[in-house]
């Protein structure tokens, strides 16, 4: 396992919750153009969470690191969607974003104590369908209620 954090899969993580105060602020501006723009950047951050593990893969550059804050990462730039789709949608509902947030606290907290414990827990099959899911449902928000 490499120990090195700062490489290109980890910065491009990295990048993905850097993109989450951007695209907050672009869904609070009222012009179209802001809108579009949030789905751009809403759109290339999930490509950068199919291609951070894939070059980690490739380069050999996984790290711990790396394994805890991908999907952490996928959970704060899911969680900073659906919350500002509280405030700008009432089609979204309060309870439903709770849920989402409360199921993704557990997983979180749960991880991170098996790191604390010596343990490795890689991302299942099941959680990466319910992150493509999840940021498809984001991607059609942006899309249909905007």
């Amino acid at each position: 396992m490499n120990k090195v954090i700062f490489n290109i899969p980890n910065i491009l993580t990295m990048l993905r919750v850097a993109a989450v105060p951007f695209f907050v602020w672009f869904l609070f501006q009222k012009e179209l153009e802001y809108h579009i723009a949030a789905l751009i950047l809403f759109s290339v951050a999930s490509l950068t969470d199919l291609i951070d593990g894939y070059l980690a893969r490739k380069w050999n550059q996984e790290t711990e690191f790396g394994k805890f804050l991908d999907p952490l990462a996928d959970k704060i730039i899911v969680t900073g969607c659906f919350i500002t789709f509280i405030f700008l949608q009432e089609q979204i509902e309060f309870w439903m974003v709770c849920l989402i947030i409360g199921r993704d606290m557990l997983i979180t907290s749960l991880r991170y104590l098996a790191i604390r414990q010596g343990q490795s827990i890689r991302t299942t099959m099941l959680g990466k369908v319910k992150t493509v899911f999840q940021m498809g449902a984001i991607v059609l928000i942006l899309v249909f209620l905007f």
